[in-house]
């Protein structure tokens, strides 16, 4: 049996967005990028000079609606997500979204009953951390109570030196949060408590402050405590801790601290 090719529509070129579009154009087998979405003219003549894309578009619409595709690929700003996720699945695309799904919990739920709606598509939604065995493990410590009520998260994340530059461009400029909330509801949903602190190494998300505080979901009171940002790695790192009343997880990639989690657990008991 031949095996399909699947024709893909891309919106957003830029850091993040090159790089899917060449995975899909160079790497993936019986994968075609047919078509590209872009409100920047240069990146759109990359797109047909560099990966042959057949097909351009200004208009996200216009290329799910118009295109020769199966499915597209969503890196556009966070804030166009779930409109383009509803816009691509009502015209009988595959989707892949880029994380956060969206920024608002209603308009999230809105996407969710439509996804739902269209059982014979596939979504994905590029979102690594909650598939990693050691976050998915720190979740159901969290959801048995093990270290009592959530009082503090601290998520670091440390890149690469190089397309640093575009990257914080990017974060000053849109209204995201990006993984670390993606993360930090993801961590703490269900839970009761309200108030915690949450720190984080990307001093631009939301535009906040050290010491600003916000409103949650769920009510909760939370205080950016803002890190450090580093330029000199030459390797990706990813850590999260949690704090609570009894006890405390500390989690890097790959690895969770377990065991430290159980002992303090149980040396705050006593």
């Amino acid at each position: 049996m031949t095996q399909k090719t699947i024709k893909i529509g891309i919106v957003g070129l830029g850091r993040l967005g090159k790089i899917h579009a060449t995975n899909i154009a160079t790497k993936i087998q019986h994968a075609k990028l047919q078509a590209a979405t872009s409100v920047v003219p240069a990146e759109l003549d990359w797109a047909k000079k560099e990966l042959g894309v057949e097909e351009v578009f200004e208009d996200f619409d216009d290329m799910v609606q118009h295109a020769d595709i199966d499915a597209v690929f969503i890196v556009s700003p966070s804030g166009f997500h779930l409109q383009q996720i509803e816009s691509a699945l009502n015209a009988g695309k595959h989707v892949f979204s880029e994380k956060p799904i969206g920024l608002d919990i209603e308009a999230i739920e809105h996407t969710q009953q439509v996804i739902a709606q269209h059982a014979n598509l596939k979504f994905q939604l590029g979102f690594m951390r909650r598939f990693d065995d050691s976050y998915r493990y720190a979740k159901q410590l969290v959801d048995q109570g093990k270290i009592g009520d959530i009082t503090l998260i601290r998520s670091y994340s440390i890149d690469p030196a190089a397309g640093m530059a575009s990257f914080v461009k990017f974060a000053t400029s849109a209204n995201s949060g990006g993984v670390f909330f993606g993360i930090f509801f993801f961590l703490r949903r269900g839970r009761k408590n309200k108030f915690l602190i949450f720190q984080t190494t990307l001093f631009v998300v939301r535009k906040l402050t050290n010491g600003d505080f916000f409103v949650l979901v769920g009510g909760d009171i939370g205080v950016l405590n803002c890190l450090f940002f580093s330029y000199h790695s030459a390797a990706e790192r990813a850590r999260v801790e949690l704090g609570g009343c009894g006890g405390d997880i500390k989690k890097k990639k790959k690895k969770i601290h377990s065991r430290s989690a159980d002992i303090k657990s149980q040396m705050n008991k006593e």
